[in-house]
């Protein structure tokens, strides 16, 4: 009797326990599998990023090159090896140069072959550059038996018969300096295939260029795909991506799933467990090892609430830190400027009067408008290390906004991004802090501009929500924000911009700002299609907080 008491006892105890760890085991595959997922699909975009800013970046000498030299300048040998050595000194990446007439013998050479006078008029990229205006080849190794791609771009004439191309040779080796800088732990294998699966660059996995990548690559997708593989004895999830204008598609590869030590540990600890609960049911009673479960699983959730509240403290920490630091080593150097500015301004009065003199004022008024610009950011930037209070005053939305377009427009020219404002005349005058909310539109419309391309829309709008709020709302025409990184883009230190360019504090700084004056921030966005960001602002002082 005794002995069946325990045998149901342990089977009751038991079962739920094995079951409830043969869930969690599953539960934990899968979301190895989604953060795998995840880590990739973020490093394929900004894979993706960095090769189409390189192309950019070559495209845009070249044609800066078909602009300001005429077609008799071009096909100059002097001329064009100074255009040459110009472009190459900028990036190293250029083996030679070329321009060729429109039969194909290419007339001029710039660089280490002899390849002058050769006739390219059967060759693909050649016959592509005659239909389109620009075309970037495929990977080959042609006359000098070293791996390149070709770009290339049209000179029209102007009867259009003595049209010329200009092409430029890159070694792929610079296109595998870009993918190496995307090499995380998130990926075991970066590289470039064509539609064929022929590899562009070495592969770690698959071996040398002209290799054929066993992966289904997805040769007539436009949008990333992600797919899983078994090659060699061993399980690969893989992303594919297009570049844009180019025969190319980029690869991540992941051997097994992207496990941290973190996961190992929570694995680790879920195996003790399990058999520290099986050796609890054999002394105890069922209801103290359900409580035993319950307060684990209790304890499991508590700890990772604290966890992630430390994390984000010491992150913001982090920013007060540095912005105090920031702060106080500008502030000495502005205290001279401004003080240097002043004695030329007293000079200026006990001055007689010559030709310059009010241009002279104008320019010294100018500076001092500047420092006193730049004082009330850097004491802005203290509020991160402090509490600051908020400096309210009745102002315009619209004047503010127009302020900080100013800041930027000729950015905005010079980039061939027009910025259109749509101002509502319902909308009231405010009580908020006008530095603060200058730091705010500039940071967002920065990003905006950052994330159109050439001849992009950024559209600023203000609209009264109801009598006590008023919206702003800032809409660009760029390639989207991705659902999986919008939920983090107001982390501290987040940012989807390669190294050197962003450090992730500027949206977690509006977060805040936006927070302190008591409105509201929320963005939305989809791919290709640009991102809207909307900041609530209240009308009234004693909203904000």
């Amino acid at each position: 009797m005794y002995d069946s008491i325990i045998a149901v006892m342990l089977v009751l105890s038991l079962s739920p326990l094995f079951l409830l760890s043969g869930l969690l085991f599953q539960q934990y595959d899968y979301i190895l599998e989604r953060e795998t997922e995840q880590q990739l699909r973020w490093n394929t975009e900004i894979a993706k990023h960095n090769l189409e800013s390189y192309i950019e970046q070559i495209k845009y000498l070249l044609k800066f090159a078909i602009k300001e030299y005429s077609i008799e300048e071009l096909l100059d040998q002097e001329k064009a090896e100074k255009l040459f050595y110009n472009m190459k000194s900028d990036y190293k990446g250029f083996v030679d140069f070329g321009v060729i007439d429109s039969k194909g013998e290419q007339k001029v050479y710039v660089g280490p072959f002899d390849l002058k006078g050769i006739n390219y008029s059967d060759a693909d990229w050649f016959k592509k550059s005659s239909i389109g205006n620009e075309n970037i080849s495929a990977f080959f190794k042609g006359y000098r038996k070293i791996p390149h791609f070709i770009v290339t771009l049209t000179k029209y004439s102007k009867d259009n018969k003595n049209n010329v191309v200009i092409r430029a040779s890159i070694d792929m080796q610079t296109i595998e300096n870009v993918l190496s800088s995307v090499s995380t732990t998130a990926c075991d294998d970066i590289f470039l295939v064509d539609n064929t699966k022929t590899l562009h660059t070495t592969s770690i996995i698959f071996g040398d260029i002209e290799n054929e990548v066993s992966l289904n690559i997805y040769p007539y997708s436009s949008i990333m795909m992600f797919d899983k593989a078994v090659y060699d004895d061993t399980y690969l999830i893989y992303t594919v991506m297009p570049i844009k204008d180019t025969p190319w598609r980029v690869v991540l590869v992941k051997r097994g799933l992207l496990i941290s030590k973190n996961w190992v540990k929570l694995k680790e600890e879920v195996v003790f467990t399990v058999f520290l609960m099986s050796a609890c049911v054999l002394v105890i009673s069922f209801v103290v090892a359900q409580k035993l479960i319950w307060k684990f699983r209790e304890s499991e959730e508590s700890k990772e609430s604290a966890l992630m509240a430390a994390q984000q403290a010491g992150k913001l920490a982090s920013i007060g830190r540095l912005a105090a630091g920031v702060a106080h080593e500008i502030n000495n150097p502005l205290a001279i400027i401004d003080q240097k500015a002043g004695l030329m301004q007293d000079l200026m009065e006990f001055t007689g009067d010559f030709e310059q003199k009010g241009k002279f004022d104008l320019q010294i008024k100018g500076i001092r408008d500047a420092v006193q610009r730049c004082k009330s950011i850097t004491h802005r930037l203290l509020g991160f290390a402090r509490r600051m209070d908020i400096s309210l005053d009745e102002i315009d939305i619209s004047s503010v906004i127009n302020d900080v377009i100013s800041f930027i427009d000729k950015e905005a020219l010079y980039r061939q991004i027009k910025i259109e404002t749509e101002f509502s005349e319902a909308v009231p005058r405010i009580f908020s802090d006008r530095g603060q909310l200058q730091q705010v539109f500039l940071n967002i419309i920065n990003n905006a501009l950052d994330a159109v391309v050439e001849n992009g829309l950024v559209n600023i709008k203000t609209l009264k929500k109801n009598d006590d709020f008023i919206d702003v709302i800032i809409q660009d025409s760029g390639h989207g924000i991705p659902p999986y990184i919008i939920k983090n883009i107001f982390e501290p230190f987040f940012t989807t911009k390669e190294p050197g360019k962003g450090t992730g504090l500027g949206l977690s700084i509006t977060y805040g700002i936006v927070k302190k004056l008591g409105g509201e921030i929320t963005v939305e966005s989809e791919i290709g299609k640009g991102a809207q960001f909307t900041i609530t602002l209240p009308v009234k002082p004693q909203q904000a907080t």
